[in-house]
């Protein structure tokens, strides 16, 4: 199993998520062939994909823009429980998680303080097997 949690751009909230099953490849991008799409300017069509190997899951980075994990831009690497992943230098992040975990649990990992916080930005969750697309505002003003 794992979940990918799309966080905002610039507060460590979570927006939405995507939790998939015995899936040997997760493609992540813009176009909306991907399981996970994300409408991003600085998003490319196939940008990411996750591989589920023998040995665990890894990244594989095919965004124009560059995929970064700690600031640090990568083109192929072993997930880590609890890595949070952006899609180019300023774009969008990825909370992910390769072990179970409820609200609670995500809301310690990412210091948020109380869930009455959160009732206007509640999580929405995709089906298994359903892509959902959301859509950016590439302007940081907020």
């Amino acid at each position: 199993m794992i979940t990918l949690i799309l966080l905002h751009s610039s507060r460590p909230i979570p927006l939405h998520r995507w939790t998939f099953e015995d899936k040997p490849i997760l493609r992540i991008g813009r176009s909306k062939d991907n399981d996970v799409t994300i409408g991003s300017a600085v998003v490319s069509k196939h940008h990411l994909e996750l591989w589920n190997k023998t040995s665990g899951w890894e990244l594989v980075n095919f965004g124009a823009n560059g995929t970064y994990v700690n600031n640090q831009m990568v083109n192929k690497r072993r997930i880590v429980d609890g890595m949070v992943v952006r899609l180019g230098h300023t774009g969008p992040r990825l909370l992910i998680r390769l072990k179970p975990v409820n609200d609670i649990q995500l809301n310690k990992q990412l210091d948020i303080p109380d869930l009455e916080d959160l009732a206007a930005n509640d999580i929405t969750e995709s089906d298994p097997g359903h892509t959902t697309r959301i859509e950016f505002d590439d302007d940081d003003d907020d």
